[in-house]
């Protein structure tokens, strides 16, 4: 026998537009709102203007003011009740009600019969899907708000599917319960991507625990390499970025080229950690110092402040450099620029 709920759930949620918290049994306050001090970013005289162009989502003025050092508002967030959710072919449904977490393929008709779960929370979203940074810093503090309440973390992307996600799983003591196609009695659904007091304490728990498992040293200055896994935001010039940074002392690290235990080594006590803006920064913010500062480096075209944020909420300096665009997709970093900032960084306080 087959089961048609996924037609059935589209074809309700189409007709009544009946958002996910409308379909909640139960709704939680996990925290509430919080104004966040905010500081002024390290750049050079005239570089915010060298920006053409914003990350989908962003806001120009906004992502100025904060580089500036405006305060952060955030939250609330909230935990949803959905009773006898069904998660399959990476979509979450109720009865009248369907949520798309990622691209699979869907398919109209399901087993009648399938694995039940009474209680969990699904800890995945539309963005630790897809990056592997929001899953790093998103997915992994979700996971600890299960935990806390004793509920079963269900993820929808199976661990082996990014590379480094056993090792930080291994270095966070954090195992993975991989789901698809299964009916949960009472699943708890998560809106909690603001930077909140609850959700900081979280991320630096989880800080805490990978950190803890570094064995020790580390250089002072670390370049993260960006490689060629991420999504767009390419630096033609890399080996050249690389190698006048070694010329200043900082190491080259390369996550596609490493495993997660050394990269936690790696970044253990760097004071300055040089990274474009995207998952590679992500990797800093996870397992670097909460005093380093981040340089943080950006095509023209691609502002976004994201990272900012979280230097903020987690005590990082930030500084900002701005390429040269060659494509959308592409951007050249010219190495007086950056050793310019280099230069600005060294004289600032973190």
């Amino acid at each position: 026998m087959l089961s048609y709920r996924p037609v059935t759930s589209r074809a309700l949620a189409k007709v009544l537009r009946r958002p996910l918290n409308r379909a909640a049994e139960e709704i939680v306050e996990i925290s509430p709102p919080v104004v966040r001090r905010g500081r002024a970013a390290v750049f050079l005289p005239g570089e915010l203007e060298r920006f053409t162009g914003t990350h989908p989502g962003s806001d120009v003025k906004r992502d100025h003011a904060a580089a500036r050092g405006m305060d952060w508002q955030h939250g609330p967030s909230h935990a949803y009740l959905l009773r006898n959710a069904l998660i399959a072919d990476g979509c979450l449904l109720t009865r009248d009600s369907v949520l798309a977490l990622n691209s699979q393929k869907r398919r109209w008709r399901l087993p009648a019969k399938m694995p039940t779960i009474a209680e969990g929370a699904l800890c995945s979203t539309q963005v630790t899907e897809r990056y592997f940074g929001h899953w790093l810093y998103d997915g992994l503090s979700h996971e600890q708000w299960a935990r806390d309440r004793s509920l079963l973390p269900l993820t929808l992307c199976p661990p082996e599917n990014r590379t480094h996600e056993p090792g930080y799983r291994a270095l966070a003591d954090m195992p993975a319960q991989h789901v698809d196609n299964v009916v949960v009695d009472r699943l708890w659904y998560l809106e909690d991507h603001e930077l909140t007091d609850d959700r900081i304490a979280r991320v630096k728990r989880i800080r805490d625990r990978i950190r803890s498992k570094a064995t020790g040293g580390g250089p002072s200055h670390v370049y993260i390499g960006r490689g060629v896994t991420g999504v767009g935001r390419e630096i033609v010039n890399e080996r050249e970025v690389a190698d006048c940074l070694q010329r200043r002392g900082v190491v080259n690290l390369e996550p596609e080229k490493t495993d997660p235990q050394t990269i936690v080594d790696t970044l253990a006590n760097a004071k300055v950690v040089i990274s474009v803006e995207g998952s590679a920064t992500g990797h800093a913010i996870i397992a670097a110092p909460s005093d380093a500062m981040l340089v943080t480096l950006f095509p023209p075209t691609h502002m976004n402040m994201l990272f900012k944020g979280y230097a903020d909420a987690l005590g990082f300096g930030f500084a900002i450099g701005v390429g040269e665009s060659v494509s959308q997709e592409q951007f050249r970093m010219p190495t007086d620029r950056l050793a310019q900032l280099l230069d600005l960084v060294s004289g600032s306080p973190a």
